[in-house]
């Protein structure tokens, strides 16, 4: 077969079912990339007309397809505001983003808003001249709404993307998003049939504005290509299993500076002697808020939370610390509540100084009830030597280590799965022999996972993997009729460490090397030869998740020869 040379960020398809949080390039925490909109690019399905009807593909859209939308007003009616709506999910007290790509038919003015759907009084909005470019009415905000920006960019053809962001209210969940057709600046009065705009291409984001990522019938949340936060060095696709922050409150926010201060919102306050809190910038950029507790000797200063944890399950409480003096003892700590607590490891003792490391307690719990969550300082007894630290971002999950963060306010949250798989193996793919690389690291201390996967669509019991026990061992085989037929022992890999590997697959002729070492081989039986489609980070999509990054993965559509395999993992 010829040589296909195709990069793999062009064909692999991701889903999660929720957002989710990286650090950037800069170190500052983020969401992912994601749209909450549905059916961004058709407005006759999940848009409700207002006072409008909509005609449907009739202009190009700034991609060049037939795609775009018209927005008429309804021959109905002489005159009130034309538009289209979605209501959709979201975190109504934090910064979103509304765009939208439009461009002038018989209306020149566009109108941009979004509200709380259930205190429509407050909103931010703008109004866009798609004539000349132009910001016609600047951004405002309504009711409890704060930061309204907007933005107008020229695109192609006459198109602009046109989009205001903001805070649209204090509380609440859900939007009411508006796109509305004018004819006079500020006017919703239009005459009955007139053709106003055409649109295409709507978002809401959370955060400033995103690039446009078009949505169907389900929201967009995209891959993390996560930085490590304080050396700021590339990490890699970052691939985990689902997770669950049972922490409430977990942003620290209501919390009041002082001697000894106010505790966060959900949290309880213990204070012995003349320990201070302060609130500085959060670690690690973001809105979070962070504390700063200072003491002498003797003080003490540590916040509580009661949280419900299920009978023999282990959990890891963990929070982003920064110890700038001294030693504060134990910065977290899990004490009994009515289930009993036995702590397995722990990092949160006199954590080190300078940017900033997460620390941890991983803990198994006896008995269905509650414990007790403490972050601050000296949590388990008065400090001996006067310090100080910084800490934020507290989350207690399910799991021997922790994941990345989730934000929680009133509800504890589970952040979905990621998935990543390459759905059409054909051209590039060689049923016949072929060999994949893989440079991976993982944050997990123990696992069991899968760095690649082919198989059938329907089964994964035909299968071709490279997996990782829960002990750190590789084991390259081939799977048909749900048994192992080809099963090579290859290395134990360090936990937190990068590492590479590459596994060669042909009849009778199979071998696999990891960090240059000499390759394992095997003659037993033949691959399976009917793959239908590949997985990263994971098996069949749900199950036996790398839980950390994928830094680069290359597949050669032929056999590399032993010493291919050591160069290539070198």
């Amino acid at each position: 077969m010829p040589l296909v040379s195709k990069s793999f960020s062009d064909i692999i398809t991701f889903s999660r079912g929720s957002n989710a949080t990286y650090f950037d390039s800069a170190g500052v925490l983020k969401y992912a990339p994601n749209n909450l909109l549905l059916q961004s690019e058709d407005f006759s399905t999940t848009w409700t007309n207002a006072n409008s009807v909509e005609q449907t593909d009739v202009a190009v859209a700034p991609d060049g397809t037939l795609t775009a939308d018209l927005l008429q007003a309804d021959s109905t009616i002489t005159s009130s505001a034309r538009e289209f709506r979605q209501n959709v999910n979201g975190n109504v007290s934090a910064v979103h983003t509304v765009s939208v790509f439009a461009k002038v038919k018989d209306g020149d003015f566009l109108g941009v808003s979004f509200r709380n759907q259930a205190a429509a009084a407050n909103f931010c909005s703008a109004e866009f001249n798609l004539s000349t470019g132009a910001i016609s009415v600047a951004a405002n905000n309504g009711g409890n709404a704060t930061g309204a920006t907007a933005s107008i960019t020229p695109i192609n053809n006459g198109w602009y993307r046109c989009s205001v962001s903001g805070i649209a209210d204090t509380s609440g969940t859900q939007f009411t998003i508006l796109l509305t057709g004018r004819t006079t600046s500020n006017n919703n009065s239009v005459a009955a049939d007139t053709e106003l705009i055409y649109v295409w291409g709507a978002q809401l984001n959370i955060g400033d504005l995103q690039s446009y990522y078009p949505t169907q019938a389900t929201a967009y949340y995209g891959p993390r290509f996560d930085y490590n936060p304080s050396t700021l060095a590339a990490q890699g696709l970052l691939i985990e299993e689902q997770r669950t922050n049972i922490t409430l409150y977990s942003t620290l926010a209501g919390a009041v500076a002082g001697l000894p201060g106010t505790a966060p919102t959900g949290w309880s306050a213990t204070a012995v002697g003349t320990p201070t809190l302060a609130l500085p910038t959060s670690i690690y950029g973001s809105s979070d808020q962070a504390i700063a507790c200072s003491g002498t000797s003797g003080d003490r200063l540590y916040y509580q939370q009661t949280v419900n944890v299920v009978d023999g399950t282990t959990y890891t409480f963990s929070a982003y610390c920064e110890a700038s003096s001294g030693s504060p003892g134990s910065v977290l700590s899990v004490i009994n509540g009515t289930s009993t607590v036995t702590v397995i490891s722990t990092t949160a003792s006199n954590p080190a100084g300078g940017a900033g490391v997460r620390v941890q307690v991983v803990f198994s719990v006896v008995g269905t009830g509650t414990v007790n969550l403490r972050f601050g300082l000296g949590t388990t007894a008065p400090i001996s030597v006067n310090s100080s630290f910084t800490l934020s971002r507290p989350q207690c999950e399910a799991g021997a280590f922790p994941t990345s963060y989730i934000p929680t306010t009133t509800t504890a949250l589970t952040r979905a799965a990621d998935v990543a798989s390459v759905n059409t193996l054909s051209p590039w793919y060689n049923q016949a022999q072929g060999t994949f690389f893989c440079e991976f690291n993982t944050a997990a201390t123990t696992f069991g996972a899968n760095l690649w996967e082919t198989q059938q669509t329907s089964t994964s019991a035909e299968r071709i993997e490279i997996g990782v026990s829960s002990a750190g061992v590789f084991n390259p085989r081939v799977v048909s009729g749900g048994a192992a037929t080809v099963s090579l022992t290859v290395s134990t890999y360090s936990f937190g460490t990068t590492g590479k590997i590459a596994f060669a697959i042909q009849p009778t002729n199979y071998a696999a090397s990891f960090n240059s070492a000499t390759p394992i081989t095997s003659s037993d039986a033949d691959a399976p030869t009917t793959q239908e489609i590949l997985y990263l980070g994971c098996r069949n999509g749900n199950a036996v998740f790398l839980n950390g990054y994928l830094r680069r993965i290359t597949y050669y559509p032929r056999r590399l020869s032993n010493a291919e395999l050591v160069s290539i993992t070198s």
